[in-house]
């Protein structure tokens, strides 16, 4: 099969197609104009079509038939929604709702890929694109924020009554956070995550709480040095540690199934990420060192050992600590040789 190229750009190979007419789009051409849904050309016809409606709009006499007009059509679907012919109310709400959650998916299915594209970016060292794509992910999930606060009349200061809503908008909130230090906006991203504490309290044990802990530990700790810190936000993460979800690699596949309210709920989860309750008391470790705090270093080593015997985390710090106690006997193997050596003349 002959491979297409850009109709504007001839020598990239095509990426998408255009909404409109259908012609192909290299990637950077369809990152450009995705957001209008237009190529070029259809979005200059666009632009001629919009100023002749504005010129015909700014008509009076057309101001009147269109106001008229549309004081009619409200009336009909107003009253068509009250009353039918059986009595029954309309099943308009349930409709609503299927387009809610089809919207929804595909703002999460435009925020995965942006994400996957911008980590990938950042570590090809191309922090400039990285950003963009960052923003434009974030820029989808709180699109996804949006209606569902909408949908369930749900604000950030008061106390919402279902847990799982609560868990659900505090996922979003660590993903939206996740975009922001994408974008290197650190407070904006500190709130972000406490916010999402907010929703989802240390009392309730949920996973998101436990999750913001953790990201607020590592961004205290790589990106702040604030080591302190960081080991407090990783211990309130054990605190309220979780099953770890599946990587963020699966989510292109997962995606391409059928809607379902279930689905979407999942498919929030594994946006927002996971933690390994062992990889935090690791993190705490090695804050440790940079603090300097070596007397701590061999209790933190100790809860890993008892708390996670079997993880990763506890092994590499096993295997760790082993090359420093061969080096100790070897010292004191060279001491008693220095003191038992007979110097001969």
């Amino acid at each position: 099969m002959k491979k297409q190229n850009c109709s504007y750009h001839p020598r990239s190979s095509a990426w998408g197609i255009c909404s409109r007419c259908g012609r192909d789009l290299c990637y950077d051409c369809f990152l450009h104009y995705e957001r209008k849904g237009f190529c070029p050309q259809c979005e200059h016809r666009f632009l001629s079509t919009i100023l002749k409606l504005k010129s015909c709009l700014l008509n009076p006499v057309s101001v009147l038939i269109l106001t008229i007009g549309l004081s009619s059509l409200l009336y009909l679907t107003v009253g068509r929604e009250k009353t039918s012919l059986t009595g029954q109310r309309s099943d308009r709400t349930q409709l609503d709702k299927k387009d809610i959650a089809l919207r929804n998916w595909l703002y999460l299915g435009k925020a995965v890929r942006l994400r996957l594209y911008a980590d990938h970016l950042k570590e090809t060292n191309q922090a400039g694109q990285a950003k963009h794509s960052y923003y434009r992910a974030r820029l989808a999930l709180q699109q996804v924020l949006q209606v569902t606060r909408g949908e369930h009349h749900a604000a950030m200061d008061t106390k919402i009554a279902d847990a799982s809503i609560r868990e659900y908008l505090g996922k979003l909130l660590i993903s939206i956070a996740a975009c922001y230090r994408g974008e290197q906006q650190t407070q904006t991203a500190i709130r972000t995550l406490n916010r999402a504490i907010e929703i989802s309290p240390k009392s309730d044990r949920t996973s998101a709480a436990g999750l913001a802990y953790y990201n607020l530990g590592r961004i205290y700790e790589e990106d702040m040095k604030d080591y302190e810190k960081a080991i407090s936000m990783y211990k309130a993460a054990q605190e309220n540690a979780s099953k770890r979800m599946d990587s963020m690699e699966n989510m292109l596949t997962f995606l391409e199934k059928p809607v379902s309210d279930k689905r979407i709920a999942t498919a929030v989860r594994q946006l927002a990420g996971s933690y390994d309750p062992a990889e935090a008391q690791s993190r705490v470790i090695a804050c440790c060192r940079q603090i300097g705090v070596t007397d701590k270093i061999a209790e933190e080593q100790k809860a890993l050992s008892e708390q996670y015997p079997f993880s990763e985390w506890a092994i590499e710090a096993h295997k760790a600590a082993e090359p420093e106690k061969e080096e100790v006997k070897e010292e004191t193997k060279i001491e008693k040789e220095k003191e038992t050596m007979k110097i001969v003349p």
